[in-house]
């Protein structure tokens, strides 16, 4: 994408490519898709683009507001701050321990819960 704009409608590897590339970002996705990046350590881009969107209920106000803020983005470089957050992103993108503290806590204990929770 020229822009560095990607566009998804869930947390996929459309969503975690801009990080492991180094762009910014705004993602279409499910409400608190920002929130749950945020969750995870990641910064997002609240300094170019409305990120309200983020906790529209209805997916169609969604999609118009992500809409206006595509259309009327106008790149001209990065301030320090962006680039502040998109070397932020990349270094958590690409931190091992980070990654298997997360998968740990998000797939391996919930696992084990489940299994040793007594009927």
């Amino acid at each position: 994408c020229e822009t560095g704009i990607m566009v998804s409608r869930y947390l996929t590897e459309k969503t975690m490519k801009p990080l492991a590339l180094r762009h910014p970002f705004i993602t279409l996705g499910n409400t608190g898709s920002l929130a749950l990046l945020k969750s995870a350590g990641f910064e997002t881009f609240e300094n170019i683009f409305d990120e309200s969107y983020d906790v529209l209920p209805n997916y169609l106000d969604r999609i118009e507001h992500v809409h206006k803020q595509v259309k009327d983005y106008n790149h001209t470089g990065y301030s320090k701050l962006t680039e502040d957050k998109i070397e932020h992103n990349y270094n958590l993108f690409y931190n091992d321990a980070e990654v298997a503290r997360r998968f740990k806590q998000d797939v391996i204990d919930p696992i084990l819960e489940f299994a040793n929770a007594t009927p």
